[in-house]
């Protein structure tokens, strides 16, 4: 028997926004795929197993950890820095960005010009970081080979104390450079964009709408689901989270609470739509 044939195939679950919502062109785990071993059938995602080397890369970009079977890299860092042997597959930016907050990573410690792959990754990440107010990263240059013998010593110590370890993807990542646009005049509080966002990036409360792009992935979700079509996700450089004012009424034919953009609102969107009684029919 082949044993390597019974190791379980990478694949995409039922939690893929394309599996959830008809509308959804998500395809953030094919954009990230360095070797194209992702692909949409009939509109769903399908991973190549033979053409998959296991990176992981899809794991960290998926906006509900829809990936299936697959394992997050093991990597060395010591004394907040990451350290060889490094992959030859960079991490993306969202990896890193949990290495950030998860294992207090601000550091690489390798020589750029055979990694520049990863080097363009932590770029990345740092573009990311100062958006958040974050930290950035450095580059730390590797010890050379010829020291003396006392040096040697030391790092031998040093690299003892090196520890291995793995970030969940489970944890969403943030800080991308988009916006998050809303139509006000269009949007009616229905609250569908804040119950599917996987990233909580949109929310609703008694009197206020944030939309915080700090949080968004770009998965899109929240224009799938929205049927007004009120909102939008755009790149931006620069877009911070922003505040809607909401108010809270009660609809004067069907006698329901509803949130409106406006004090004085006496109608539901329902009722606005339909004059005879919809809501309770």
């Amino acid at each position: 028997m082949d044993f390597l044939s019974l190791k379980a195939r990478p694949s995409v679950g039922r939690a893929c926004l394309r599996s959830q919502l008809r509308r959804s062109r998500c395809q953030a785990c094919q954009d990230v795929c360095p070797l194209g071993a992702i692909n949409f059938s009939k509109g769903l995602a399908d991973i190549d197993a033979d053409t998959c080397v296991s990176c992981a890369r899809c794991l960290f970009v998926c906006p509900t950890t829809a990936i299936t079977d697959l394992t997050p890299p093991q990597r060395a860092y010591r004394d907040g820095v990451l350290i060889a042997p490094f992959s030859h597959i960079p991490p993306t930016p969202e990896e890193l960005l949990l290495w950030h907050d998860e294992f207090s990573i601000r550091a690489v410690e390798m020589d750029a010009d055979e990694h520049p792959g990863w080097l363009l990754s932590l770029a990345e990440l740092n573009l990311r970081l100062a958006r958040l107010g974050k930290p950035a990263w450095t580059l730390v240059s590797p010890p050379q080979n010829s020291v003396n013998s006392g040096r040697r010593r030391w790092l031998q110590i040093s690299q003892a104390m090196a520890c291995t370890a793995a970030v969940s993807p489970a944890v969403a990542p943030a800080g991308t450079n988009l916006a998050i646009g809303l139509d006000t005049s269009r949007c009616y509080l229905c609250g569908a964009c804040v119950k599917i966002c996987p990233q909580q990036a949109i929310s609703l409360t008694e009197n206020e709408l944030m939309l915080d792009p700090l949080r968004c992935n770009g998965c899109k979700a929240c224009e799938n689901v929205c049927f007004p079509q009120a909102i939008a996700i755009q790149p931006s450089p620069s877009a911070f989270p922003v505040r809607h004012v909401v108010f809270r009424a009660t609809c004067s034919s069907c006698r329901q609470p509803f949130a409106s953009w406006r004090e004085d609102a006496s109608l539901c969107p329902i009722c606005q739509r339909h004059g005879h009684g919809m809501r309770e029919a």
